[in-house]
Parts: structure tokens; sequence; C-alpha cells
């Protein structure tokens, strides 16, 4: 769900609208607005109170690492695609660079492939190793979620949705059953793990 405002008169309405009554029409949502404050609210509550939930948290970090493990395969497979991919390209490449006349249109292209596949190679490995580093677990969680009541309240309104957007990779709203679904985001929760007071979050959000 994208963010919105409207305006009666002077006072201003905050609210989620659903990406698929945006795109195909309101009729096709069951819930195509809801109130920002009401889900906020919810999204709250139950960051506060999944800390004492020990159930509530394994269940959590059994699907974040499950999450994490089918991404990293994923990425792997991608990774290895991404090199082979490279090492074509190359070897086509050397005999024309070695050919007495050169081909510099072929040249040219060969070599922004080679590049543009060097900077998926990168991209692709930096969020192995990101992944690879923000591994869930329950100790993460739970001591992430403690820390998040004692400081809620110390933040303006500006760092709160800061550290939301930090601790948070998703929120979904089912419109069928009409549940709400939190998706923690691991690097965040390691960053409100290990920095539980006011101002290093403030830098850790900035």
């Amino acid at each position: 769900m994208s963010h919105y405002f409207s305006k009666k008169k002077e006072k201003r309405y905050r609210y989620y609208v659903c990406q698929n009554a945006i795109g195909t029409g309101w009729q096709n949502c069951p819930h195509p607005s809801l109130p920002a404050g009401e889900i906020e609210k919810f999204v709250i509550n139950e960051i506060r109170t999944i800390g004492l939930d020990k159930s509530m948290i394994d269940k959590i970090v059994s699907h974040s690492q499950t999450s994490v493990k089918y991404e990293t395969a994923e990425h792997k497979k991608q990774l290895k695609l991404l090199n082979k991919e490279l090492d074509n390209y190359n070897s086509q490449l050397q005999p024309l660079l070695s050919s007495p006349i050169q081909d510099k249109i072929q040249i040219t292209n060969l070599q922004e492939r080679i590049s543009v596949t060097e900077r998926d190679i990168t991209t692709t490995t930096n969020r192995l190793l990101e992944l690879q580093n923000n591994m869930l677990s329950a100790a993460d969680l739970r001591t992430a979620c403690q820390q998040f009541d004692p400081l809620w309240d110390t933040l303006t309104h500006k760092e709160q949705w800061k550290m939301l957007n930090l601790l948070l990779e998703r929120v979904e709203f089912d419109g069928t059953n009409e549940s709400i679904n939190l998706t923690f985001a691991p690097g965040g929760v390691k960053t409100l793990k290990e920095k539980p007071n006011e101002s290093n979050l403030q830098e850790a959000t900035a």
C-alpha cells in the first residue's frame, strides 16, 4: 500500500491506498484505503508485544531465515550465471583485440556488456554478503523489540518514522481476512539491538 494525504478545510488526513486499487480500480480491492493512524498504531503495538511472545519470535525468525536462505540460493545461482556470462564475453573479446583488423563496433558492444555484467556481479556479491551478515536470530529480535518501547516515546515523529523504516522491511494488509503481516528487516533489527540509545539510533537512521 502507498501512503497518501488529503485535506478537507484545515484538517489533513493520512491514509494508505492499495496498489491494486490504484492500478485496476477501487472495485477490485476489498479495502482500497485504510486510515494511516490505525494501521500504524497496530504495527507499533505488535512490535511492543512480540518481544514478550517466545512462540511468535520463533515463528518470525524461522520465516525470516527460510526467506534469507531462499534468496541466498537464488543469488548464488545468479552469480554463477553472471560469471559464466562474463567469461563468455571475455573469450569473444580477446581474439577481436588481437586481430590485425579490429571491428570497433563489436569490441565496443562487448566491452559495454562486460562492464554491465561486472556491475551486476558486484551488486549480487554485495547482496550475498549482506544476507550472510544479517541473518536474524531470536535473541536479536527479542532484544530489539524490548528496546523499542522505552525508546519510542523519546523520538520525534520524523525519527519514529525512520525507526519503523529501519526495523521493518514490509507491512502487508490482507484484505481477504483483514490481517496485517509484518516482515522485519534483519539489518535494522541488529542495528536497534546494538545501538539502543537515542543518539545512536538517530545516527543509524540519518
